[in-house]
């Protein structure tokens, strides 16, 4: 009995060695050597400087990077633990990942970075070990659990007409299943905060839901809490700043969710003023009526507000003005027409300047906007509005051609 005692607590005291010993020795080489091995490393990949205050290695397989400075990305904290290589897909996979206090800056200089250029199809290779995989595959990453506090992304482009300076601030929440560069379903439930130009609000942009990128299929809601109108005040086309609208207060909220089956997307969301006041004493005391009337009409005995709804495809979206404008013509429909007729009337044409005035902003801010497209998209979509009214337009007014009335049942 005593020899059987003595072969098991041989055999459990070699199978401890063959762990703690190579354990150990990674322990200490990793925390000797780690800093520089990946200083070196990221340096080499991304042709730049890399700068990392303190590197550590802890049990299990915990690495935590501290005060890591690249070019455009500042991170305070970084906490990895670290899973195991995938030998069918060599994919590597990450358990959990943390960013803490993370800053990425996007100036003019690297924002073309962002438009994802046309990826040829992958070539297929065979591994050592018989498998078949693909060049991405090899190189690919999944994060099971990556979570976000208190980072941010800042968006400076001083070359726009006017100047943009964004921030989205104070980015909290967790990602789960992401997978780079191959994306796979993954599942989001963030918030953040916003600055623009100096105007800040805390916790007002959330973002929750899940999208399945090989199959085209999505459910997300997006939100942007009762934001400041005057946030975005320099570049509003002349008719809608504040200024013309004589506005001494106004908050409004966009409340959108995007769904997608079989890459047909729909993006149905409300623009809702939840507050709003005028100035006490204002230059045009009409024009300020013709607002109210205008916001009475919308409001249905709710907060003003408009419906709008695009239908696009989750691999390829594009903007049409008239799908949007299928969500506002239902709502519009709804509207008693001899209350709200010579109302609409005045604020055809002022969409008209809306539509000007705001592609000269967007030139600065986009890149190649399809300006004529857009053009012909609003027309159609502002006759439509005129048949539910029974408006002329302003072509129609020019040409002295009569505008069709809406059929009614």
């Amino acid at each position: 009995m005593k020899r059987i005692t003595r072969k098991f607590l041989r055999i459990i005291f070699t199978l401890l060695a063959l762990i703690v010993i190579p354990y150990a020795a990674l322990y200490v080489y990793v925390n000797e050597q780690g800093k520089d091995l990946l200083v070196n490393a990221l340096s080499k990949k991304l042709d730049t400087k890399v700068e990392l205050d303190t590197f550590s290695f802890s049990f299990p397989f915990r690495v935590t990077l501290v005060d890591l400075k690249v070019e455009g990305l500042q991170a305070n904290q970084i906490v990895a633990d670290l899973g195991f290589s995938n030998f069918f897909t060599s994919t590597y996979v990450l358990h959990k990942l943390y960013l803490n206090g993370c800053t990425y800056t996007i100036t003019d200089e690297n924002v073309s970075a962002f438009v994802p250029p046309s990826l040829p199809e992958p070539v297929q290779t065979v591994s050592n070990a018989g498998f078949v995989v693909s060049p991405e595959a090899a190189a690919g990453i999944k994060i099971k659990e990556l979570w976000l506090k208190d980072c941010n992304v800042v968006l400076k482009l001083e070359k726009a007409e006017p100047p943009l300076i964004l921030k989205l601030v104070n980015i909290s929440g967790r990602i789960d299943d992401l997978e780079y560069p191959d994306l796979d379903k993954f599942y989001a439930d963030i918030y953040s905060g916003i600055s623009i130009n100096g105007f800040s609000q805390d916790d007002v942009l959330f973002l929750k839901g899940w999208i399945d990128w090989p199959n085209k299929n999505m459910d997300i809601s997006f939100k942007v809490d009762t934001i400041n109108y005057f946030m975005l005040d320099p570049y509003y086309p002349p008719f809608w700043k504040t200024s013309n609208l004589e506005l001494k207060t106004a908050f409004m909220t966009v409340d959108s969710k995007l769904t997608a089956q079989n890459d047909d997307l729909l993006i149905d969301y409300r623009i809702i003023l939840e507050e709003f006041a005028f100035k006490d004493k204002p230059e045009d005391p009409n024009k300020i009526k013709n607002f109210e009337t205008v916001l009475a009409l919308l409001s249905q005995g709710e907060k003003p507000f408009l419906h709008l709804r695009h239908k696009t495809k989750m691999s390829a979206p594009t903007f049409k003005v008239t799908f949007i404008g299928e969500g506002l013509l239902d709502q519009l429909k709804a509207i008693d027409e001899e209350k709200s007729k010579d109302t609409f009337n005045y604020y055809m044409d002022k969409s008209r300047d809306l539509l000007e005035s705001g592609m000269d902003k967007f030139r600065a801010l986009t890149l190649d906007p399809p300006v004529k497209a857009v053009g012909s998209l609003f027309e159609e979509f502002l006759k439509n509005v005129s048949r539910v009214f029974n408006i002329k337009t302003k072509t129609e007014k020019e040409s002295g051609e009569e505008a069709p009335a809406e059929e009614k049942p």
